[in-house]
């Protein structure tokens, strides 16, 4: 194997593990943040039913995060970046853009499409990941725009 190859597969690994450890975070995050209307809605859950403790979930939660952005290190600046953007904008969705009008829509949408960004940084090619993540950023407007209206 040559180097270049070991260098993108690690890029590869690197991006999708981070990404996926990112995502676990923001949503072990955001359950804790549901944790009261979880109680009404879905009591058998984790969280609700008292199986896990809400510092427990919001611990795993800040590991997995943690965990996410150290993998986004292989990626260089524009990685890590992305990587704490990301993780910022799931924090802020979870503790209060989520029930703004229209910003949490906005916000789960540009999470859909900046998911192809980031593995655009990974493979070397962010111009040829720009269509897909307009492509995804609209796709989960209008999902999430229906999803309220419904």
């Amino acid at each position: 194997m040559n180097a270049n190859f070991q260098s993108w597969e690690l890029r590869t690994l690197s991006g999708a593990v981070s990404a996926s450890l990112i995502l676990a975070a923001g949503n072990a995050f955001n359950d804790v943040r549901d944790l009261q209307s979880d109680r009404i809605n879905t009591p058998h859950r984790p969280i609700p039913s008292g199986v896990i403790t809400p510092f427990g979930a919001t611990f795993f939660a800040v590991i997995l995060a943690l965990a996410g952005l150290m993998l986004s290190f292989p990626l260089g600046i524009p990685g890590i970046t992305v990587a704490i953007g990301a993780i910022a904008l799931l924090a802020a969705y979870s503790m209060k853009l989520k029930s703004v009008p229209l910003a949490g829509n906005i916000t789960v949408a540009f999470l859909g499409g900046l998911a192809f960004i980031y593995g655009g940084i990974a493979g070397y090619s962010i111009e040829r990941a720009f269509l897909p993540a307009v492509f995804a950023l609209f796709f989960h407007l209008g999902r999430e725009l229906l999803k309220d209206a419904a």
